[in-house]
C-alpha cells in the first residue's frame, strides 16, 4: 500500500486563548468531510489520519517548506496527524497533517 503526505495550514491567532482548540475543531471537521466524501478505505485523503492531533510542535520553523519537511520525517503512516508551527510573512501558522494511506 502506498502513502501520500498531506497537510493543511491554519493561521494562528496568538491573542486568542482558545486558538489551538479552534484549529483542532477545524481539522476534525476537515477529517470528517474527507471521510464522508472520499471514504475510509485507503482514500489518500486526510480522513485516513483520523480526528485529533497526536503532538503539537510549538517551536516555529522559518517557512512552510521547512515545517512540511519536518512533518514528512516525523509523522508515521497509520499514526494520527501532527501539528508543526511555522511563520510565513511574519504571520504564525500551524501545519497539520501526515502520511495518508492510499
Amino acid at each position: 500500500m502506498g502513502a501520500c503526505l498531506i497537510s493543511l495550514s491554519f493561521r494562528k491567532i496568538p491573542s486568542d486563548p482558545n486558538d489551538q482548540t479552534r484549529i483542532l475543531r477545524s481539522w476534525n471537521t476537515t477529517v470528517q468531510d474527507s471521510l464522508n466524501e472520499d471514504g475510509d478505505d485507503y482514500s489518500g485523503g486526510v480522513g485516513m489520519l483520523g480526528s485529533g492531533v497526536s503532538k503539537w510542535f510549538h517551536e516555529p520553523f522559518e517557512s512552510r517548506n521547512d515545517a512540511y519537511d519536518f512533518l514528512g520525517k516525523n509523522q508515521q503512516k497509520w499514526g494520527r496527524a501532527i501539528a508543526v508551527s511555522y511563520n510565513e510573512g511574519g504571520t504564525p501558522h500551524w501545519l497539520i497533517g501526515g502520511w495518508c494511506a492510499e
